[in-house]
């Protein structure tokens, strides 16, 4: 995208990355005769071995690089987040389902509300209200719901345990190269 600044570590890193995860369908398909012990196993692990490891390790070192110099504007993140409503719409097409509304009728109404706020500029939750969700949902709900900012569920929580147990992994040796 013209609008990234800098993209180019992270693009090689998902290219390799695919290299890397390519290399387990061999290995899948190797599995069955691994009891036999012959040449069609041992000249692929020869190559996917090491050039997995190689490859993780460069992987690693780079996006080691990446986060280090990673700056996040959580104001403006947010800002993005709260003015484009649109953001909400599957949640609100699966919440509506979840609480009566036929999956085909709650998809419906979110479209029709989408299309007449991008037109009219109105919030989403207005036109929303105005086509009967509350019938389902109290405004409050309504309001939560439409909140980008009760999207990431636990993730905080596990991302949070992750960087523990990774710390814990490495005995807190990050700070070396």
């Amino acid at each position: 995208m013209p609008s990234k600044r800098n993209p180019v570590s992270s693009e090689n890193v998902a290219s390799l990355a695919r290299l890397v995860r390519s290399f387990i369908v061999p290995e899948f398909e190797a599995a069955v005769t691994w009891h036999e012990r012959d040449l069609t196993n041992s000249a692929l692990e020869r190559f996917t071995i090491p050039y997995s490891a190689i490859l993780s390790d460069y992987i690693l070192h780079r996006m080691k690089s990446v986060f280090q110099r990673l700056q996040v504007n959580v104001e403006r993140m947010e800002a993005n987040l709260l003015s484009d409503p649109f953001v909400v719409s599957e949640r609100l097409v699966t919440e509506l389902t979840e609480r009566g509304m036929p999956r085909q009728e709650a998809h419906e109404v979110v479209r029709r509300a989408s299309m007449e706020s991008y037109r009219t500029g109105r919030p989403l939750r207005s036109t929303l209200r105005d086509l009967g969700v509350l019938r389902y949902m109290s405004d409050e709900e309504l309001e939560r719901i439409s909140d980008p900012r009760t999207f990431t569920g636990s993730a905080e929580e596990i991302c949070d345990r992750t960087v523990s147990r990774v710390r814990e992994m490495v005995g807190h040796e990050g700070d070396r190269d």
